[in-house]
């Protein structure tokens, strides 16, 4: 195709699809590309290369690292006041349960000996109850006689 500018002649071969940015055409140009398009409004989107995208997902990467460096900081500062509240009253604590369980099982303890004393304690005084009751074993309480009863012999 041929185009007359104003000043010289020259052979035009147009694709679309390898469209410059934007610029001021020529009009015979602008009405080619009219034609080509089939009368649409064509406006050429340029293809980006490879340098731009991998430019725009390192951007991106590095935009996600930011997140993940920001995310990881404030579980560091977390972690760092748990572990202060943890040796400030956990452990104390901690320490002070362990400190009470040792005296309850002591308690405990001191308890056992008691019952089992108790409880000795208690055999004893039924044996002695049963010996008391059992006049073969108890001279005090064998059968006496009229007169020794009645003088308290």
């Amino acid at each position: 195709m041929l185009c007359k500018t104003s000043s010289q002649t020259f052979s035009v071969t147009y694709d679309c699809r390898h469209a410059p940015l934007q610029r001021t055409l020529p009009p015979c140009l602008a009405a080619y590309r009219y034609f080509a398009t089939g009368g649409e409004s064509f406006k050429p989107e340029p293809e980006k290369k490879a340098g731009e995208l991998i430019a725009e997902e390192l951007k991106i990467i590095r935009e996600e690292m930011a997140a993940f460096r920001k995310e990881n900081k404030q579980m560091k500062e977390q972690l760092d006041n748990q572990e202060t509240f943890n040796k400030e009253f956990v452990i104390p604590g901690i320490q002070q349960i362990k400190g009470e369980v040792s005296s309850i099982r002591g308690s405990i303890e001191r308890d056992k000996e008691l019952d089992e004393s108790n409880r000795a304690a208690k055999e004893a005084k039924q044996l002695i109850a049963a010996a008391n009751e059992n006049p073969d074993t108890n001279l005090d309480k064998q059968k006496k006689g009229f007169f020794a009863r009645l003088f308290g012999k």
